[in-house]
């Protein structure tokens, strides 16, 4: 992996600062990733800056499988690092790979995805090309805040390396040649299930508009909501009893339908399911905090 003559450096040099795709042939695999030809001159490239013939394997302890399956290999890599002292060139097919996978990618679509590696803030995950198996579509950060809708301490309570996920695809930022990956987007936001959801058409005929009787953690809920901030009042609207026990936890939501005055809320105690008008001027954000600061004081 490193540059044999003195008239290299200079064109390692501008192919770094360039930053153009190249062609790179495979000759050699060992523990750390794969050595090859990049316009004459050795170059190395990491497992971990490589995606061809990977299919989520642990590459540095498996490398043996790979002796036979990757030499020979091109592939499209852009030169990342040179060194002068060393005169070593290390190059990644991640990098390409980014210039088109930015542009393919939908913000919103679901996708197969391998973890590559975690951090404390998240993990870093690439895409599985569904015919190949090689992880080729792209890769990026999974936040730690985007691996569930429930509070994550740690990344690897969730998710774990080499660990193969479906996940959304949350955004794409085409200048900074970033992707964005969500795993709680796969299911809805418990905090804004939709009142249609919640009264099914198999349960409108036990829909009263009237509320019968109003378990103590409702009222409690009422009382805790009206002390927050911005909040002005607190009505029972229609209540419903469910066919089947879903959890005997009372539970707390915000209808996606917003009303001119505030939010409609949702709460369910064992069978009990009731609607609960808020009038308010506050934001979505400062509604579901001040919902969750409630939740907490009663939990």
């Amino acid at each position: 992996m490193f540059l044999q003559r003195v008239e290299d450096w200079p064109l390692a040099q501008k192919m770094l600062e360039e930053q153009k795709v190249h062609d790179f042939q495979v000759v050699f695999v060992n523990r750390g990733g794969v050595r090859g030809d990049l316009a004459s001159i050795e170059a190395f490239m990491p497992f971990s800056k490589m995606c061809t013939g990977l299919g989520g394997l642990n590459a540095a302890q498996h490398y043996k499988k790979l002796t036979s399956k990757l030499p020979g290999l091109k592939l499209r890599v852009k030169v990342v690092r040179v060194e002068p002292e060393t005169r070593t060139m290390i190059v990644s097919e991640r990098e390409a790979i980014m210039d088109d996978a930015v542009h393919k990618v939908q913000p919103g679509s679901t996708v197969t995805a391998v973890v590559r590696n975690l951090v404390p803030y998240g993990a870093f995950v690439s895409i599985k090309d569904p015919e190949t198996g090689d992880l080729g579509g792209g890769h990026g950060l999974l936040h730690i805040s985007d691996m569930s809708w429930d509070q994550v301490g740690m990344p690897e309570d969730v998710v774990s390396a080499g660990e193969e996920i479906r996940c959304k695809i949350k955004g794409v930022d085409k200048a900074k040649r970033r992707i964005y990956f969500s795993l709680k987007l796969m299911e809805d936001d418990p905090l804004t299930q939709t009142l249609d959801k919640l009264f099914s058409p198999e349960m409108r005929d036990t829909v009263t508009e009237v509320p019968v009787n109003i378990p103590q953690g409702v009222k409690d809920i009422c009382a805790e909501l009206e002390k927050e901030e911005g909040i002005e009042s607190v009505v029972l609207g229609r209540q419903v009893e469910e066919k089947r026990v879903v959890s005997q936890d009372l539970e707390l939501w915000i209808a996606k339908e917003r009303l001119e005055d505030g939010y409609n809320l949702i709460t369910r105690a064992g069978r009990t399911v009731q609607e609960l008008k808020v009038t308010t001027d506050v934001p979505l954000d400062a509604m579901k905090s001040a919902v969750q600061a409630v939740l907490r004081r009663l939990a």
